[in-house]
């Protein structure tokens, strides 16, 4: 590991939290839209999630699902509630320096104009980092691409190669955190399965923190942890996948997306 991602991952590991203290405290968080009346996106949300654990929202599409995300990173403003990330309010962070701690992966991979080392090169102004040719390198492995990529044109990538340079992209900043909106749901099922490889890989080695949004059982299996099943807005049924809750009655609609069987049904929410 080069020097200052040493530095930084030491830093994460010297906190003053236990390894099972949450890494994201949400309390009572609820989210107003637009409109007359105004539509309610997320009504009276909690749930924590560990540190190095993972945390699965599952639900029919249009029920909140993606503002959750958007609120523990800033892109998006409860109306009421609190979101706590390493022990702090999320409101005390500048969202450049949430961002790079909690790093979003987007559905649709995004890929710009240039060469993969380019688009790996990508930062806010004013970030620091280590975007030397061996870290460049070293993080298009843990991704599962090969070095010789780094100058091959991004736009010639294959679906499921740019979802991981994506992911790549977003591990030069040294997350703690990763946040997956359907991350994928915009592949083919060769390529959908190599990202779920890589992330559930990626979990185990850096002992990320992951909250994602999927219609995709496969990711869940891989990732563990727990679920959280939404409807309209607000929390109907959890379960972790770890035996935690163990005796307690598995809700019918878990289950059966646990089997497989798509989720129906649309609440008019993102």
């Amino acid at each position: 590991m080069h020097n200052e991602a040493r530095l930084r991952h030491d830093r994460v590991a010297a906190s003053d939290y236990d390894e099972n203290d949450p890494i994201f405290e949400v309390d009572h968080l609820s989210l107003g839209g637009r409109g007359h009346p105004a539509v309610e996106i997320l009504n009276d949300v909690s749930f924590t999630v560990e540190r190095g654990h993972a945390l699965t929202l599952v639900g029919p599409s249009g029920s909140g699902k993606s503002s959750v995300l958007r609120c523990l990173n800033r892109l998006v403003e409860p109306t009421s509630g609190t979101v706590r990330f390493d022990g702090r309010d999320t409101r005390s962070f500048g969202p450049r320096e949430l961002r790079c701690r909690v790093a979003l992966v987007m559905q649709t991979p995004v890929v710009f104009e240039g060469t993969v080392r380019d688009n790996l090169c990508i930062r806010p102004v004013g970030v620091p980092g280590d975007f030397s040719e061996n870290r460049l390198a070293a993080t298009l492995d843990e991704v599962g691409l090969e070095s010789k990529l780094l100058d091959r044109e991004a736009a010639t990538l294959s679906g499921g190669e740019k979802q991981r340079v994506t992911i790549a992209r977003a591990l030069l900043r040294d997350p703690q955190a990763l946040l997956l909106d359907e991350p994928t749901s915009a592949l083919d099922p060769p390529n959908a399965l190599l990202v779920v490889e890589t992330i559930s890989r990626l979990r185990a080695a850096r002992t990320l923190s992951i909250v994602a949004v999927t219609h995709q059982p496969d990711l869940v299996s891989k990732l563990g942890g727990n679920l959280l099943y939404l409807m309209k807005g607000r929390v109907e049924a959890f379960h972790s996948l770890d035996g935690s809750d163990a005796g307690a009655a598995l809700d019918a609609r878990l289950q059966a997306f646990l089997a497989g069987e798509k989720i129906a049904g649309r609440s008019g929410r993102t």
